[in-house]
């Protein structure tokens, strides 16, 4: 009986994996394999002479044209517009139409796209285009500008670079835009504080300038832009190099000998001291200081001299006439506000290697392109926040460790910060 029994189920086993097999010997079809659309596809500006066309991306709101070049009659020739990596059609009332014409589409935001060509009987064909904004129409959210302190002895043109218009941070072309470049289509004025009118010759004069800019209309498609503010220019008179072993003497210095009708910069090394004297309003404190500085006169403090371990609470609390400072290397702490609000200061600065500590919003409202950690400071040991406006630096730090983080200034904010 048992005999038997095997060889029913090794029978019915056999009749299982045959009905199994049966299907796929001998039901399916074979899937079809279209040859590739052979040609290619022109995307043309509607409105922009070829000279143009050929100089700049498309641009948001211009209706564009695709056109099918190839063997197969454009009569036969079906035309998809899609967001790069998505597979859904823009204009999904025209996927199943003929064109006898261009296919047209017009872009409403910036990015990358992809036009693709389709014909029965073939596979697709595909055309990337990566849509900016337009950059003879600026606004300020698009344009960087830099070089805004200037020693009267060597001036070079300011530069006005494009930012947002293309993803990226790329500048127009691989060139930053400044001065009377992008084909002598970009205008810069120069206007001194009181002065009753604007030029547009590079001052060759020490004083603070407002910089505004516009981009003049070469052709019908292009309209005029409204002048736009890129911010102030302060052409100074840099100032013989001061060294100071104590604060008492440098509180003599800053009293007596700085006063200036025009912008002058003093290089001002300190050495020898072991403190700052405590927070800017404590008399006799380095910030306290600083703080009697005249209009005109800017200081960059070089530390690295000195013993000092501590940057205390408030030490340079909402001082505006810093615009750099270098910290010795003993810098262990960094108290909170050290830096807060000083609106002139530091485009870039350095954390020691030794520092293990930092406060709370001790850059608020600095306007920092560049940090430098040299050192691991404890994520226990950071502030909540580094301070208003410095966006995401904790984050990018936390992350990245060790290492040299920039970001952008934008006529309003500034860009994310990345490691360099």
């Amino acid at each position: 009986m048992i005999l038997k029994s095997n060889f029913f189920n090794i029978a019915v086993f056999i009749v299982v994996i045959g009905f199994m097999v049966m299907p796929l010997t001998g039901c399916h079809e074979d899937v079809e394999i279209l040859p590739p659309l052979s040609g290619s596809i022109l995307i043309t500006h509607r409105n922009i002479n070829s000279d143009l066309a050929d100089k700049f991306h498309p641009i948001v709101g211009e209706t564009l044209e695709a056109t099918y070049t190839g063997p197969v009659p454009q009569a036969n020739i079906k035309f998809q517009w899609r967001k790069e990596g998505s597979k859904e059609n823009l204009y999904p009332d025209q996927a199943d139409m003929f064109l006898a014409g261009p296919f047209e589409f017009t872009p409403t935001i910036i990015g990358n796209y992809t036009v693709y060509a389709t014909s029965k009987g073939y596979s697709s064909i595909k055309k990337n285009v990566h849509v900016i904004n337009d950059p003879r129409e600026p606004t300020e959210e698009q344009y960087d500008f830099s070089n805004f302190l200037q020693d009267i002895n060597n001036i070079t043109a300011v530069t006005i670079t494009p930012k947002a218009f293309i993803l990226g941070n790329a500048t127009l072309d691989g060139k930053p835009i400044s001065g009377d470049s992008l084909d002598g289509s970009m205008r810069v004025y120069y206007q001194k504080k009181d002065a009753p009118s604007k030029v547009e010759d590079l001052p060759t004069e020490t004083g603070i300038y407002d910089v505004t800019f516009d981009v003049i209309p070469n052709d019908d498609f292009f309209t005029p832009a409204n002048e736009l503010s890129a911010g102030q220019l302060v052409i100074y008179e840099k100032k013989p190099e001061q060294t100071f072993s104590n604060l008492a003497d440098l509180k003599t210095f800053i009293t007596t000998s700085t006063s200036s009708d025009t912008p002058n910069i003093y290089y001002i090394t300190l050495e020898n001291i072991n403190t700052l004297g405590g927070d800017r309003w404590k008399n006799g404190s380095i910030g306290n200081i600083l703080n009697e500085i005249p209009a005109n006169v800017y200081i960059y403090l070089d530390l690295s001299n000195t013993s000092i371990t501590t940057i205390e609470n408030d030490a340079f609390y909402n001082l505006d006439n810093i615009v750099g400072i270098k910290l010795n290397n003993s810098v262990s702490s960094i108290g909170d506000a050290a830096f807060y609000s000083c609106s002139t200061l530091i485009s870039s600065i350095t954390i020691p290697s030794l520092v293990t500590s930092i406060g709370e919003n001790v850059f608020g409202f600095c306007p920092l392109t560049s940090v430098t950690f040299d050192g691991k400071i404890p994520a226990n040991k950071l502030p909540s926040s580094f301070g208003e406006e410095i966006g995401d630096l904790k984050t990018k730090y936390l992350a990245g460790g060790i290492g040299t983080y920039r970001r952008t200034k934008l006529q309003e904010g500034y860009s994310p910060w990345e490691k360099q």
